[in-house]
Formats: structure tokens, sequence, C-alpha cells
């Protein structure tokens, strides 16, 4: 299966609930927009909220980190 949104990558991660499939890249970007939006939407918190997160392994640290950078 090809990466629905780069459609030049394997697509290694399959979403039968969106009816589609993501490369590594791209499901990254996917997710973070999702977890976003729901934030956005759900009103969850705010940018001057500040937010504990607790991580269980050494997985989550470099995407997390991405991600901190980001933002």
């Amino acid at each position: 299966m090809i990466c629905k949104r780069c459609k030049s990558a394997t697509a290694i991660i399959s979403l039968p609930s969106h009816n589609t499939g993501f490369c590594e890249n791209c499901f990254r970007d996917f997710f973070s927009a999702q977890v976003a939006r729901g934030i956005e939407t759900g009103k969850l918190f705010t940018h001057e909220d500040r937010i504990l997160v607790a991580l269980s392994g050494a997985i989550e640290i470099p995407y997390l980190d991405k991600i901190k950078r980001k933002h």
C-alpha cells in the first residue's frame, strides 16, 4: 500500500477507520494534526495553561521533543 498523503513511500500504518494508510513521517503529521484539532474543538486547554506530560519510557522522548520545539 502506498502512503495516501505523500504518495511516494510505502504505508506502514493502516487506519481502516479513515480508509487510509500512512508512511511513518506522514503518520506523525496526521497524528499531530488530529491531537491539535481534538484539543482545539474540545477546548481542553489554552496556550496559557501549564501542562504536565508523564512518559512511560524512552521511546516517546524524541517525538515529544520535536512537538515541543514546534509549539
